[in-house]
């Protein structure tokens, strides 16, 4: 027999899920600021140097109250276009009240005739303590940030340049906040007086990529953090991918002072089975060993790749670890038997 107890019981889940529902169609709790993104939206793209404008509003229970506002400048905008659409986007954003908002300023510049994009982004968090959001940045900071970023940005020596503002975030450690990307053959001496004109570079990380044969593989770059990234090592990074396959994996890093047991440079190169290439883990493997006491060392060397074991018709592993100018300590599990490719490059260029 079914009671009226059990008739609430059952009812209640649909209750429940229709004051979810409703929840979430009023916006969880959260201030109802989508006409003010609208209107921030409308406000900057009306402003001069700024080519389109996209607003991403949304508020959920799960994933809180977010506004973002991208905006791609002009290729001609000035400094001080970039810089006054920065400044209004905070002005505007502060005068609305975007309380218990997370909000993100996207500002997107894309070099002529080279398709690069380079990217400033201003980060605000509401205090947790009162759920107001603050301008820090401020007006005047963010206007700042956009001048210099787009003098970085068009500078014929950087190909992008991506910035995060403030610099001095909490998870500067672990994301850099500036990140400038050079050609192979950028000038130098036009870096060093970018250098010289834009102080916040020395704490630049620098990379340069070379793109795989493939575009939705991922480039073979190299970064440094700490040293900049000279003609002459970009070039060595360049010769090193030379002997690759065209869409063989390739990164490297510099990083100094070097971390806590750590050599300063280390490099990773790899690739999956393919038929064809029986020989080219030894040719590899020393071809590369040899440009790497070029790099600031020592470097640690780490070759993966797969290939059919002649002696059973089985795909196995080939791998390396090589320390060049220094020494790869002792791992049991890795056997390295003489005669090896591996025993001949430490042999030649590790200083144990």
């Amino acid at each position: 027999m079914t009671t009226a107890t059990s008739r609430r019981r059952r009812r209640w889940p649909i209750a429940a899920a229709v004051a979810i529902a409703v929840a979430a169609l009023s916006g969880c709790g959260f201030p109802d600021r989508r006409e003010a993104a609208d209107a921030i939206g409308e406000a900057i793209q009306a402003m001069p140097g700024v080519d389109a404008v996209d607003v991403d509003y949304n508020t959920s229970f799960d994933g809180g109250a977010n506004f973002t506002l991208t905006v791609v400048l002009s290729a001609m905008a000035t400094n001080a276009e970039g810089a006054s659409a920065g400044r209004t986007f905070v002005e505007k954003l502060t005068a609305a009240d975007f309380a218990q908002f997370h909000v993100e300023l996207d500002l997107v510049y894309v070099r002529p005739h080279s398709g690069a994009d380079s990217k400033l982004v201003v980060t605000y968090q509401p205090d947790l303590s009162d759920g107001a959001l603050h301008a820090d940045p401020s007006p005047d900071e963010v206007a700042e940030g956009v001048t210099w970023w787009l003098d970085i940005a068009r500078s014929p020596a950087v190909a992008a340049v991506a910035v995060t503002l403030p610099l001095d975030h909490h998870f500067a450690d672990v994301d850099p906040p500036l990140r400038v990307e050079l050609p192979v053959d950028a000038d130098d001496v036009v870096l060093a007086e970018l250098i010289r004109r834009h102080p916040q570079l020395d704490s630049a990380v620098w990379s340069v990529a070379i793109p795989a044969a493939d575009r939705y593989v991922r480039e073979r770059s190299y970064t440094s953090v700490g040293r900049f990234l000279d003609r002459h090592s970009r070039q060595v990074w360049q010769r090193i991918v030379a002997q690759l396959g065209p869409n063989d994996s390739a990164e490297a890093s510099t990083q100094l002072p070097p971390k806590p047991d750590r050599p300063p440079t280390t490099v990773k190169i790899g690739w999956g089975f393919d038929y064809g290439r029986d020989n080219d883990f030894s040719r590899v493997a020393r071809g590369v060993t040899a440009l790497l006491a070029e790099l600031p060392g020592p470097v640690r060397f780490t070759l993966d790749t797969r290939a059919q074991d002649p002696a059973t018709g089985n795909v196995v592993d080939q791998n390396l670890t090589v320390t060049v100018g220094g020494c790869t300590a002792p791992d049991p599990r890795h056997n390295h038997p003489d005669g090896s490719v591996e025993a001949e490059l430490r042999h030649r260029y590790e200083r144990c």
